[in-house]
């Protein structure tokens, strides 16, 4: 006849196993849990890249735009208005881009571009008329387009401003 005491020694094993399953299914999900974290934090940095070195080249594209004044679109990566009907001149893949021209970024797989474009006539200061502009009393309104990557190809971030001209005399 076999006691009481000897008919539990297996079962003390089986309950360790299962225990010892369950504790390592938990490191398990909870490493998966952390490699998760880790690479949504590079997916962030690597945005956050793309997004500064669109910001640069956008400051670059503005202080083109600046020192064109009222003066029309000349030269590469400067376009005058897109006709009805014509894609915008930043989604056109045959736009000639400027390349960023500071100092090298870095953590970024290309250096940023920008694109100018006119995409309207405005008044040229408070004293013209809004309904019928006379000649001299217009400027173009400018659309400065820029667009960054981070330390690859997938993470590209795209910000336009819109920059008008101020006559300080009007």
């Amino acid at each position: 006849m076999s006691s009481p005491l000897n008919a539990q020694r297996g079962a003390a094993l089986i309950v360790t196993l299962v225990m010892l399953l369950i504790m390592t299914l938990l490191g398990l999900s909870s490493m998966d849990a952390t490699i998760m974290g880790e690479r949504m934090a590079g997916h962030q940095k690597n945005k956050q890249a793309s997004f500064d070195a669109a910001e640069a080249a956008l400051r670059a594209g503005e202080g083109i735009a600046e020192s064109l004044g009222q003066a029309p679109n000349p030269g590469a990566a400067l376009y005058d208005q897109a006709l009805d009907g014509d894609p915008a001149v930043w989604k056109d893949p045959a736009t000639n881009w400027a390349e960023w021209v500071g100092a090298a970024l870095p953590d970024v797989i290309q250096q940023p571009e920008y694109v100018i474009e006119i995409v309207g006539i405005v008044p040229n200061s408070r004293n013209c008329a809004v309904t019928h502009l006379p000649v001299g009393c217009e400027r173009p309104a400018r659309r400065v387009t820029a667009r960054g990557w981070g330390n690859n190809a997938n993470a590209m971030s795209i910000i336009q401003s819109v920059f008008l001209y101020i006559d300080e005399d009007g």
